[in-house]
């Protein structure tokens, strides 16, 4: 089985919280919180393989077949794959000296289809009750990840107001290093006047209005400002304000990223809901697992996730970016809307 770091950082985040089975809860700068909220009695993967947790080994049931595992054994593959994941230079790559765990556990990536990737049930402490939680597990340990894919959804449409027909050419013929930067003030040199005018996508302008009925306007001004300023991190971009005024601004970007985060698709219709329940858990360059949890420390997610993402630049070419059109009688041109973490 070859895979990624980030896919194999999944196995391990689940053998890693088989031997530490209290969450680390951190606040947005990832430093403890509190370690004594949630013990972990029970895992179940997306393909609904169940880790059970005892003292000094655990079951794995798959299709109605039980299969035990020494704690020590986990702590040797553990060691093990986190070492390879460390070290390795491949992009995708096989761990030998883990075939064994994989042969008893089988098939334990999450579903593409799905912003969790394991569940986790546990002992609330503070409530004195069991909870089902599903979490989404983000690694540092491999490439930083995307939150929201570039796709022909997040395509953003904008008009150009006062500029002549015959200065279109001259501006799409920019092809320098910085082009969409160039283009932009190319377009603004020659008095041209750019407008958000839609979203491309019916589908993700509706469910950005089920975050809030004025989040595509906004996302228009904060993707133009970042493209014309080149400025991607998201915290400096609310640095000036907004026509909604900075701080609801703030909320609103805030609500989004939970959103994109933790339920939503560009592609398909939203209900408004998250899917992922407990918050983040993070892999640490250094092998820790951290939470950033949603039950009790919301903000802290919210502000980690502020602080941590920012908009990236997808294919100019592949999405046809800032190549000026006309279109029943005025001009217009296309951004997209990637997100990443830093």
């Amino acid at each position: 089985m070859k895979l990624n770091k980030g896919e194999w950082s999944e196995l391990y985040t689940i053998l890693y919280l088989i031997l530490n089975p209290n969450l680390k809860i951190v606040n947005q700068d990832l430093e403890i919180l509190d370690e004594n909220i949630f013990e972990i009695k029970k895992i179940i993967t997306n393909n609904d393989i169940i880790f059970n947790i005892f003292d000094k080994n655990i079951e794995i049931l798959d299709k109605n077949e039980i299969k035990v595992l020494e704690k020590y054994e986990v702590e040797k593959y553990s060691a093990n794959l986190l070492d390879k994941i460390k070290t390795t230079k491949e992009n995708t790559f096989e761990v030998e000296n883990i075939k064994n765990l994989i042969s008893k556990i089988g098939n334990f990536k999450g579903k593409s289809t799905s912003k969790g990737d394991i569940i986790l049930l546990n002992y609330d402490n503070i409530k004195k009750l069991g909870k089902k939680l599903s979490y989404s597990i983000k690694s540092k340990l491999g490439k930083s990840s995307t939150i929201l894919n570039a796709s022909s959804h997040t395509n953003f449409i904008y008009t150009v107001e006062n500029l002549p027909f015959d200065k279109i050419e001259e501006i799409n013929n920019i092809n320098t290093r910085s082009k969409l930067l160039d283009r932009i003030k190319k377009i603004k040199e020659f008095g041209g006047k750019i407008k958000f005018k839609k979203v491309q996508s019916k589908q993700f302008h509706q469910n950005l209005q089920m975050v809030d009925s004025l989040l595509p306007e906004l996302l228009g001004e904060i993707l133009l400002r970042s493209y014309s300023e080149n400025q991607k991190d998201l915290k400096k971009l609310f640095l000036k304000p907004t026509f909604l005024g900075q701080k609801i601004a703030e909320k609103k970007i805030g609500d989004f990223l939970l959103a994109i985060s933790f339920g939503m698709f560009p592609s398909i219709e939203w209900d408004g809901y998250y899917t992922v329940t407990g918050g983040i858990l993070i892999v640490m360059k250094n092998g820790d697992v951290y939470n950033l949890d949603l039950n009790y420390y919301k903000k802290e997610v919210v502000d980690y996730l502020m602080k941590e993402t920012k908009l990236d630049t997808p294919s100019s070419k592949r999405y046809n970016m800032l190549n000026l059109i006309i279109e029943n009688g005025e001009i217009v041109f296309t951004l997209n809307l990637q997100i990443r973490y830093k």
